[in-house]
């Protein structure tokens, strides 16, 4: 009966933003936690868990979206810890990975690679190929904001070669990662690298970004940064403003700032 509302509320936020749904999941976890403390059978207790982690994982990024950094911890610490009273080591992993970002934006950036790190070696050898191209990609980036290009780039290649097949996995629904988000995630660990020779490369990502507001908003300011590295301000000025238009249909406080950053050196 809870499980589809977190469903129903991942797509509005990737295309919408966190603000479309705050309400609904604060609601939804409130409901599924109370749920849980009166569960009796371990067979139900199990399923509530799985779902306040799956609810609570997507509620402590949307924080880090928001810039709420210390909700988004506690959400996350719900969540792992739900996680592992359903016994789903994909869902404690990627609640995991996903909580290194609040490190990762308070500047944190080496406890923010341990904790992914740790959470690949948790469990390794149960986690499907998704999760670890996945977590692959996570320690690239947190790699790149250490500047440490070469594990950077070793990690995408891992990423890429953990990629199945046929990225779509019913039990990982919470996951959205292809080759096309591969791309964009190791041209924005580039950018970061001060390598601004992936013009091209993010340029045709953004066209596989269909539905996904605030990451393609993301893949516009790192086509900004890429260019102003360049020197073509003009053509930095224009993805700029359209990455604006996204961020304020987002409400993203993350990319926001980021676009403050960049606007103030064109």
């Amino acid at each position: 009966m809870t499980a589809p509302v977190t469903q129903t509320c991942i797509r509005p936020d990737r295309r919408l933003g966190a603000a479309t749904v705050a309400d609904e999941m604060t609601a939804h976890i409130a409901q599924v936690d109370q749920l849980l403390k009166h569960a009796m059978l371990p067979t139900q207790r199990a399923g509530l868990a799985h779902v306040l982690a799956d609810a609570s994982a997507l509620a402590g990024w949307q924080g880090v979206d928001r810039g709420t950094l210390p909700q988004s911890w506690e959400h996350f610490e719900r969540a792992k810890a739900a996680a592992m009273l359903a016994d789903d080591p994909s869902i404690q992993a990627f609640a995991t990975g996903e909580q290194a970002y609040v490190l990762l934006d308070l500047g944190q950036a080496e406890s923010a690679l341990q904790l992914i790190e740790y959470a690949h070696a948790q469990n390794r050898s149960k986690l499907p190929g998704l999760m670890h191209s996945w977590l692959h990609a996570a320690e690239a980036e947190a790699h790149a904001a250490l500047g440490h290009e070469l594990d950077s780039l070793r990690c995408m290649d891992l990423a890429a070669a953990a990629l199945p097949a046929d990225p779509d996995d019913p039990n990982l629904p919470y996951l959205a990662l292809n080759l096309v988000h591969l791309a964009r995630w190791r041209g924005s660990c580039l950018v970061q690298l001060g390598d601004s020779q992936v013009i091209d490369s993010l340029t045709d990502a953004l066209t596989g970004m269909n539905g996904f507001t605030r990451a393609t908003a993301g893949l516009r300011c790192d086509l900004a940064e890429a260019l102003i590295a360049q020197g073509r301000t003009d053509e930095a000025k224009t993805h700029l403003a359209e990455a604006q238009k996204l961020i304020t249909v987002a409400g993203s406080a993350r990319q926001r700032r980021r676009y403050v950053r960049l606007s103030a050196r064109v």
